[in-house]
């Protein structure tokens, strides 16, 4: 199958995305389809987009955000048409609304993303959407129900965003395809051997840059609620900028980028070392942290909402709290994890084998490009 990925980016560059697209498309090549990539580069504000963002941080209130701006959306869907002006092939793919909404092609087009305007809206995990004003907040949902008229299927990797998807009017359900996403490391060919946390041993591991989003503090407050416990727990904490002061038996590491064979490796030992991923997340429009760890048979345990709704079945890959949990609740499921050593080994492997089955980017490649080639055979025979 020949394929266009269009982007405002270079979708090849590990450091986008996380490294999601880079390891899609790899997987689609290594398939041996045919994937061609384009790039519109960074679109600069003009000077409306300017005057606008002024206003709206002075006069009138709420924030304004130029990619939940109709006009500004238009100028990206140009600046994509021009980069695949002449191409020829079977699907036209893009990770990005704006492109998605306003791209002139000939080719049928599918969309590829971990986000939706209102899906993120509503959630309410994220500061920064709940600050746009009413404006960017109609014309973002005006992008999104184009972006849904113009493309022919739309691949979400979790199931709560693809059921906003599906509520949309300009689209149709059946165009809407959940395929959770692969790690963005080696998954190893075995995941190490584990051995349950006891009371003398009880090694947590926290990561993610935005601390503040993330909940690092929920983090810390189990640590304090195990050590009061008399658990000798220790908490690993992996990338945030800023953080707050940390209490004993915790460590700042430093940020370990994926995208350099250091970062990953450094990364990778953190996965292997620890006992339990701790992820109090506000929300995750995934939760590619907790299939990574679950590529070395790390459990996680998160609240139940969002991402971790698809990548953590309860109970069984991982233990979910109710939302807005403190460190008193994750503590106590710790405890589970000490004091079940049953239940500890079923998360293990279970967790494992998500990545084994389902979530993996061959896997992911294989499941899209089927869904490409049915619709296409579909709109051929109408």
């Amino acid at each position: 199958m020949k394929l266009g990925f269009v982007a405002r980016y270079d979708a090849r560059d590990l450091h986008r995305g996380s490294g999601s697209f880079a390891h899609f498309i790899a997987a689609l090549e290594t398939a041996g389809h045919d994937v061609e990539t384009f790039s519109t580069g960074p679109i600069a504000e003009g000077l409306r987009e300017r005057l606008l963002r002024r206003l709206y941080g002075s006069l009138l209130p709420g924030r304004y955000q130029p990619s939940a701006d109709l006009a500004y959306a238009r100028r990206v869907g140009l600046a994509a048409t021009a980069c695949v002006a002449g191409w020829q092939g079977d699907w036209l793919v893009t990770n990005d609304a704006l492109i998605g909404a306003f791209v002139d092609s000939a080719c049928p087009h599918a969309l590829f993303t971990d986000s939706l305007f209102e899906a993120i809206l509503a959630c309410g995990g994220y500061p920064r959407f709940n600050e746009l004003s009413s404006r960017s907040r109609r014309h973002g949902t005006a992008i999104q129900h184009r972006c849904s008229a113009q493309t022919d299927l739309s691949f979400f990797p979790a199931e709560w965003i693809a059921e906003h998807a599906r509520r949309d009017p300009e689209t149709c359900p059946d165009r809407i395809v959940v395929v959770p996403w692969g790690p963005n490391l080696e998954v190893p060919a075995a995941p190490p051997p584990r051995t349950s946390p006891t009371r003398d041993r009880c090694h947590m591991l926290f990561v993610g840059i935005d601390w503040q989003h993330k909940r690092l503090d929920v983090a810390i407050e189990t640590l304090t609620e195990l050590r009061a416990l008399g658990v000798d727990a220790t908490l690993e904490v992996v990338g945030p900028k800023d953080p707050p002061s940390l209490p004993e038996g915790a460590t700042l590491l430093a940020f370990a980028d994926k995208a350099t064979p250091d970062g990953l490796a450094t990364l990778e030992r953190h996965y292997r070392d620890a006992d339990v991923l701790i992820n109090p997340s506000r929300a995750e429009s995934y939760g590619l942290v907790t299939v990574e760890a679950g590529a070395f048979g790390l459990p996680t345990i998160a609240e139940a909402h969002t991402g971790f709704l698809t990548t953590i079945e309860p109970e069984t890959s991982g233990l979910l709290l109710e939302p807005g949990s403190r460190g008193p609740a994750y503590a106590a499921a710790v405890m589970r994890l000490i004091d079940e050593p049953e239940l500890y080994d079923r998360l293990c492997q279970n967790a494992r084998s998500f990545v084994e089955t389902a979530a993996n980017w061959p896997t992911v490649a294989r499941r899209v490009v089927e869904r490409l080639e049915s619709t296409s055979t579909s709109a051929g025979n109408s």
